[in-house]
């Protein structure tokens, strides 16, 4: 007793055509969309990059964008501003043209920061010419001078090291009967 219609041959049912455009159509959407929030994301939060004479210069073009900038602490500057809303640090920072822009700082110091340092300072430019800072990085003075600058270059590594087993003046490679120090 078999039917007509287990007999006849099965055929898929048709596709409609949503289902057929609408994978595409969402991995499209999701790349485009994943480009635009990186494009986004790339051109609004830059930072600009600034030596403290450029952005005195063009002050206005860059309030309520952050920048970073570069100076020593100016001496006698620095000043606690902190109450009872947490810490406020205010000091300025000053190039050797004698250019100087005052910076807000509302977290607690490095320990390496000292009046006379050199600093990069990263924060929001603000309308009334101060930095609001976000971070600040102090850079720590070289044990090691430049030739050019002194005149001495190598005077402390060589007193510190004249005389001990394996100084060679600066050579690069080992000598041969030179070995690993050994323990006693």
């Amino acid at each position: 007793m078999s039917t007509a219609s287990s007999d006849a041959p099965s055929t898929p049912a048709p596709r409609s055509r949503f289902s057929t455009f609408a994978f595409p159509a969402l991995v499209i959407f999701l790349v485009l969309g994943g480009l635009g929030l990186v494009v986004r994301s790339s051109t609004a939060g830059g930072v600009y990059d600034l030596t403290l004479t450029e952005l005195l210069a063009k002050r206005a073009e860059h309030v309520g964008k952050d920048v970073r900038v570069g100076g020593n602490v100016q001496a006698g500057s620095f000043r606690d501003a902190s109450g009872s809303g947490g810490v406020h640090l205010v000091f300025n920072i000053a190039d050797a043209s004698g250019n100087s822009l005052e910076v807000h700082y509302r977290q607690l110091l490095p320990d390496a920061f000292e009046e006379g340092r050199e600093v990069i300072v990263q924060g929001q430019m603000q309308e009334d010419g101060s930095i609001e800072c976000g971070r600040l990085t102090v850079k720590c003075p070289s044990k090691y001078q430049d030739e050019n600058k002194t005149g001495q270059a190598g005077q402390y590594y060589g007193q510190k090291h004249e005389g001990q087993s394996g100084y060679d003046g600066g050579a690069t490679t080992p000598k041969p009967d030179q070995g690993a120090p050994k323990s006693p």
